[in-house]
């Protein structure tokens, strides 16, 4: 019962306070109060609090944004170029068409007149430009600047007063302008005797003619330099621009004007910057040299001589070279190569050469080189016989001292003979050359005889080899030391299997040895046996081998006991090899 109870009172509360809530849009005491224009959703119900639009502020959002200020909780301030400073509360838009003076829209889309006119501009609507004689640009609003040099005023419109210029016009013209000056930079036209861009130096004491007015430049007169001419000359220096030295060979100091001045002894009296001409000495350079003195060695104060010329010699050089020596002191020999050795005291030349001497310059002919390799005798006009060993033939008679191989002679102008060749052809040619003739420097040879080879032909065949250039082998039956190197001729002497004339036929059948002279066993079967050796291949029966080693079959086994063959045996024995020879021989010559 209880619990039924609180259930129905629960029920009954939650029924009241359902019937207290306001429905949207309103609020207060009996939901008599509607929400407030700028609130941005439903209010609270119980106090009509909300969040604001843009544009509006407060609890209950009912205040738009004070003058100056817009957007969500009036934050943002008006741009400072709406006129009043009045501008759409939500936007920001300015409330009146035109901006400010010095103000303008920064998006044309969007009247705002947030920024300020460009460089060079301002005013209303930016219309004005800023004055040329501004230093900078101006202010945006009123135009007012910082001037240029030479103005004054808000908007620079005054220039300087007379005589006034630059910066504030703080700055006078200078005394030396002529009329007033540049109110900008003090520039003016000189007067007389000043210079400068402001006029405000002076022409130098040494200008030869007025200065240039702009920099006060000029020529100077002599004795005077810098670019304006106002400092003399210094110790030493002397003419236009003092650009000058005076002479070293000056006494005391030079004229500042033209440089004159007392000479030393030695020196050219103009000027004295120079020394006396080559061959002349002393005061103003009025003595002469000794004949023999180099001129450029003779000294140009006192004359001294410090070296002669070529053909003198001596302390004061007044002594002529002695026969076979010249030039500088007489320190040299004249050549070898000149007749008698003698030779011209000056340069060393000479008339004529001795056989076996040329010049080297022909210009300076002094015999004084040997001539050249492969020439000799008078002006070396001969040639070296073509025999002689290089560098050995005499460049004055042209006698060798060697020959070449395959020459002969003292010139070496003969070669060889036939039959000899080498150094003086002292060589044979080889016997086994044709003809026995060979080359006369080497000794190689055309061809060689048959039997003989290599390049000179001094080697005979090898054994078992013969004929023209050793290129044939010999007959294999003979024996090598006695084949004929030339023709291949064994002789008598064959190999054993080997018979003939030359040794170039096999042994018969029944035959073995050297020359064929053996015959085979008759206990061989057929009788025949090997050509060489004389073993058999197969005994007859009864047959067998006297020497277990040699296959022979040269023991019959139904001999006598005394070991003599019966008469029969022989007979048998006799029979067979004449049948064997028979038969075998023609069948032989057949198969060959």
């Amino acid at each position: 019962m209880d619990v039924f109870y609180l259930i129905a009172l629960w029920v009954l509360l939650l029924q009241c306070k359902l019937s207290f809530e306001c429905e949207a849009g309103r609020y207060g005491k009996d939901c008599s109060e509607p929400c407030k224009e700028g609130c941005d959703g439903p209010c609270n119900s119980t106090d009509g609090s909300c969040p604001c639009k843009p544009g509006y502020r407060g609890r209950t959002c009912s205040k738009k944004c004070l003058r100056g200020w817009y957007g969500l909780g009036c934050k943002k301030r008006c741009s400072y170029g709406c006129q009043q400073t009045k501008c759409h509360p939500v936007t920001g838009k300015c409330r009146r068409k035109t901006c400010s003076p010095g103000w303008r829209d920064s998006d044309p889309n969007h009247h705002a007149c947030d920024q300020k006119c460009e460089a060079g501009t301002y005013g209303a609507s930016c219309s004005k430009q800023c004055s040329e004689r501004c230093r900078d640009t101006c202010h945006h609003i009123t135009g007012t600047c910082s001037c240029k040099d030479g103005w004054l005023g808000d908007h620079c419109s005054t220039g300087c007063e007379a005589g006034r210029y630059g910066n504030g016009c703080r700055k006078r013209c200078s005394e030396g302008c002529n009329d007033t000056c540049s109110n900008v930079d003090g520039s003016c036209t000189c007067k007389p005797y000043w210079a400068g861009p402001l006029c405000r130096g002076q022409c130098g004491s040494g200008c030869d003619a007025p200065c240039d007015t702009a920099t006060g430049y000029c020529n100077c007169k002599r004795g005077w330099f810098g670019m304006t001419c106002q400092a003399y000359c210094s110790e030493g220096h002397y003419g236009p621009s003092c650009r000058y030295k005076c002479g070293k060979g000056c006494v005391d100091a030079c004229d500042k004007v033209d440089g004159n001045c007392t000479c030393k002894a030695g020196w050219k009296t103009d000027l004295c910057s120079s020394y006396c001409a080559d061959g002349t000495y002393g005061q103003d350079c009025k003595y002469k040299c000794k004949e023999g003195c180099r001129p450029d060695r003779c000294n140009h104060v006192d004359g001294h001589c410090s070296a002669c010329r070529d053909g003198w010699s001596g302390e004061t050089c007044e002594t002529l070279c002695l026969p076979g020596t010249y030039g500088e002191d007489c320190g040299l020999n004249c050549s070898a190569g000149c007749v008698n050795q003698t030779c011209d005291r000056f340069d060393g030349s000479c008339d004529t050469c001795l056989p076996g001497w040329r010049n080297e310059r022909w210009s300076v002919p002094r015999c004084n080189r040997r001539c050249y390799s492969g020439t000799y005798g008078q002006d070396c006009k001969n040639r070296c016989s073509t025999g002689c060993l290089p560098d050995t033939c005499n460049s004055t008679d042209g006698n060798c001292g060697s020959c070449l191989d395959g020459w002969m002679g003292e010139r070496c102008e003969t070669v060889c003979p036939s039959g000899t060749y080498g150094e003086d052809c002292r060589l044979n040619c080889s016997a086994g050359c044709v003809n026995k003739t060979c080359d006369r420097v080497d000794g190689t040879c055309d061809a060689c005889l048959p039997g003989w080879n290599d390049f000179k032909c001094e080697h005979r065949c090898e054994p078992g080899l013969y004929g023209l250039n050793c290129m044939y082998e010999c007959n294999e039956g003979c024996q090598p030391d006695q084949c004929d190197p030339a023709d291949g001729n064994c002789g008598s002497s064959c190999m054993e299997g080997w018979d003939g004339e030359n040794c170039d036929t096999v042994c018969l059948p029944g035959t073995y040895g050297e020359n064929c002279q053996q015959m085979c066993s008759v206990g061989c079967f057929n009788q025949t046996c090997d050509p060489e050796t004389g073993e058999c291949d197969e005994c007859k029966v009864g047959w067998t081998h006297e020497n277990v080693n040699i296959s022979r079959c040269d023991k019959d086994s139904m001999m006598q006991t005394a070991g003599t063959p019966s008469p029969l045996f022989h007979l048998w024995a006799s029979i067979t090899t004449i049948l064997t020879i028979w038969v075998v021989v023609p069948h032989t010559a057949t198969l060959v």
